[in-house]
């Protein structure tokens, strides 16, 4: 499909049935996906990325950043739920109501940890990383759009994404944040960074 400068479209991350998973906020390979194709798409691409943004939130999130691809996490976490007979929503239910309100799973992959809810109707099995996991981090929504906006942006600009004019230019201009005094005293803001750089 041609994209015309007055439409902007963004391939979403395929999470397969019965999962309900929010991969952009608990997987890193779907924000990758985002600035990639928001980077190409020039500032229009920037904008609508900070709109796909929104969803995040303002609270935290534990957020996967390990060696499995989302469509291996997917695969795993449904072959799992066959594994334990909890293929269809009633016998999901009943998996769920042994453990109380929840149940934990561990991928042998790389020993990382999900948390699986009752989720809706068609999806109903809602699922996310743990926290303390191992590749997880446990992040604020906010820092999260931070760092992805700016990457972007210093992307398209040519421009070092861990600049302090960058930070605070993303800030103000998409995500309606207050500047930053310095980088320094932000451990969170590096620590973010560091997860996505080594694959920019």
């Amino acid at each position: 499909m041609e994209i015309s400068s007055k439409e902007v479209y963004f391939v979403q991350p395929i999470v397969p049935l019965p999962l309900l998973l929010n991969a952009q906020k608990h997987h890193i390979e779907a924000l990758r996906g985002l600035i990639e194709q928001a980077v190409s798409l020039g500032e229009e691409g920037l904008d609508k990325m900070a709109e796909a943004l929104v969803p995040l939130g303002q609270g935290l999130m534990d957020f996967y950043h390990g060696p499995l691809s989302l469509e291996v996490v997917c695969s795993m976490l449904k072959g799992r739920l066959l594994a334990e007979g909890a293929e269809d929503a009633e016998r999901y239910k009943e998996w769920i109501a042994k453990e109380g309100t929840y149940r934990t799973v561990v991928l042998e992959a790389d020993q990382s940890a999900w948390v699986f809810f009752v989720g809706d109707e068609e999806r109903f099995a809602h699922v996310h990383p743990a926290r303390y996991s191992p590749h997880t981090t446990r992040i604020r929504a906010n820092t999260l759009k931070t760092v992805v906006m700016a990457i972007a942006h210093a992307a398209q600009e040519h421009e070092d994404c861990r600049d302090l004019g960058v930070v605070n230019f993303v800030r103000a201009r998409w995500l309606a944040l207050s500047p930053l005094q310095n980088l320094e005293a932000s451990a969170a803001l590096e620590t973010t960074f560091q997860l996505f750089l080594p694959a920019v």
